[in-house]
């Protein structure tokens, strides 16, 4: 558990430089993107107060604020004959879901936390509600 914010902690937190940080959309998709951190913040937000859920571990329930999937994705253009996507972590763990679940409406990638994106830079940008690691449900 993080004493500073009383949720729970899975992997290694690590700490991102906001100047250098990059999302890349890459393979199958029209249009390869690398996004900095104010392009993320540039596009349409949306806030929830999902219940992240990983059985037999925690539960947790905050809110958070970010970008919707969908939107990126749709920006790259994503190729026929795409069935999933995987997402890498700045300390290497990777996931992958369904496409379908990806383009769901209440997947988004989170850039702020109880809004204050101060508080979110330690997890720059974090899946939420879409279930890579555990079940997140709004």
């Amino acid at each position: 558990m993080d004493p500073a914010t009383g949720l729970h902690v899975t992997g290694t937190p690590q700490v991102i430089d906001l100047a250098g940080y990059r999302l890349a959309v890459d393979r199958k998709v029209n249009t390869p993107l690398s996004l900095s951190y104010d392009d993320l913040r540039r596009l349409p937000m949306v806030t929830a107060t999902p219940t992240l859920v990983c059985p037999g571990f925690f539960e947790d329930v905050t809110t958070w604020s970010g970008v919707p999937l969908k939107t990126v994705l749709e920006m790259a253009g994503i190729q026929p004959g795409a069935e999933q996507i995987t997402m890498t972590g700045a300390d290497g763990y990777s996931a992958g879901i369904s496409l379908e679940q990806a383009l769901k409406p209440e997947n988004f990638l989170a850039y702020e936390w109880m809004g204050d994106p101060e508080r979110e830079r330690a997890y720059t940008a974090s899946a939420a509600s879409a279930p890579p690691l555990c079940t997140a449900t709004p």
